[in-house]
């Protein structure tokens, strides 16, 4: 007597609609990010911004993704994006930018980056100023302070 297999009536995948979100795509490029992948990174903070334009979280993040693949240009360009953008982060600087008539950020890991990236690009005064602003929201890290001295040596001011 041969024996009747049932077959299991197997369930259709359940179809999942593409994420939608801005907030979405911005975690999904930090997570990419915080694995190394900069260039997938960068392409779910595209992702964001054609979603919302004016999200400047995810700027924030393309300028991190730009700094690591050593694009500085580009990572300038997102966080001067991030600046115009975050109005509630930001206020306006006097030194350094005043041609460009740009903002600051109030947040020290950006003016850290802003700082480094504007280094990498030989731009020492904007550099410095970056720095000087790093330093006045968080006194207490060493990291700010190196990143002062090396614009100070570049820009030939070694008695500061």
């Amino acid at each position: 007597m041969a024996k009747k297999q049932r077959h299991a009536q197997k369930q259709p995948a359940p179809h999942r609609l593409p994420p939608t979100t801005q907030k979405h795509w911005l975690n999904e490029g930090n997570n990419l990010y915080g694995e190394k992948r900069y260039n997938a990174a960068l392409e779910a903070y595209d992702r964001a911004i054609q979603l919302d334009p004016c999200y400047a979280a995810a700027y924030r993040g393309k300028g991190n993704a730009f700094l690591e693949l050593e694009r500085y240009e580009e990572a300038l360009a997102a966080y001067e994006r991030v600046i115009q953008l975050d109005a509630a982060r930001t206020d306006h600087m006097r030194q350094g930018y005043v041609n460009r008539n740009l903002q600051r950020y109030n947040d020290t890991m950006l003016c850290s980056k802003m700082g480094l990236t504007l280094y990498m690009l030989k731009r020492y005064e904007e550099a410095l100023v970056a720095y000087e602003r790093a330093i006045q929201l968080d006194p207490k890290e060493e990291a700010y302070r190196v990143g002062k001295g090396i614009a100070l040596y570049r820009l030939e001011r070694d008695e500061e």
